[in-house]
């Protein structure tokens, strides 16, 4: 237990550090149960955020769509048992506010399923990539376990700016940059890791590139 403590808290440090000094032993053990709660994490930040963009501040066309049912609904009914306005406009408000908020989180669920599946679809394309690139480019190899574990750890970064994305909208000049400078934290403690890991001497560019548009792709889910 001591010594997974020390892989999570080395990894951690070296994913917020990426100018941080990093032992070439350490890196060739495997951790999954790092990359895995922050895939969680950032799963269940997008998800927050969906469910935060739902909330009806505003009536949209959706919300309209759901009241006119509701009222259509309670006008068959008020046919046939008599009731007077008073009841019958807080009958519709009731009704109303019950199929909207059903409908809106009906909708967040389904996105955030996509959401999860993007993650993982994504990450594993970019794993099997990132893999098979660093094997042509360096001359010792490396194995999968270490390639997701790096990954993994520096996602880190993007998880920070999934929560910030909560109570901040990213879609605009501020966001943008905040992304931006995400994927570069990002990519640099990633290529870091992968060139102290292989001694692949100024490489750090070329491997950086690619970490760089796997990221880029993570940003993309969490602006927008």
């Amino acid at each position: 237990m001591a010594g997974l403590g020390y892989w999570l808290t080395f990894q951690t440090l070296s994913a917020l550090n990426p100018f941080r000094q990093t032992n070439a032993e350490i890196l060739q053990d495997t951790d999954l149960a790092g990359p895995l709660a922050f895939c969680l994490a950032f799963g269940g930040f997008l998800l927050l955020e969906i469910l935060h963009a739902t909330e009806p501040h505003q009536p949209t066309r959706a919300l309209q769509r759901v009241k006119a049912d509701a009222v259509a609904k309670l006008g068959e009914a008020a046919h046939l048992v008599p009731i007077s306005e008073e009841k019958k406009q807080r009958a519709w408000d009731d009704a109303f506010s019950k199929m909207a908020q059903k409908r809106l989180l009906d909708g967040a669920n389904q996105t955030g399923k996509l959401h999860f599946g993007y993650i993982y679809g994504i990450g594993l394309m970019g794993c099997v990539a990132m893999y098979f690139l660093l094997n042509l480019m360096s001359m010792q190899g490396v194995s999968m376990g270490v390639v997701v574990s790096v990954l993994g750890y520096c996602l880190l970064p993007m998880v920070v700016l999934s929560g910030v994305s909560i109570v901040l909208s990213l879609q605009g000049a501020l966001g943008m940059a905040l992304a931006g400078l995400t994927i570069l934290w990002c990519s640099l403690s990633a290529s870091k890791l992968f060139v102290t890991a292989l001694v692949m001497d100024h490489q750090q560019p070329l491997v950086g590139y690619p970490c760089a548009l796997l990221y880029g792709v993570f940003a993309l889910l969490t602006v927008f």
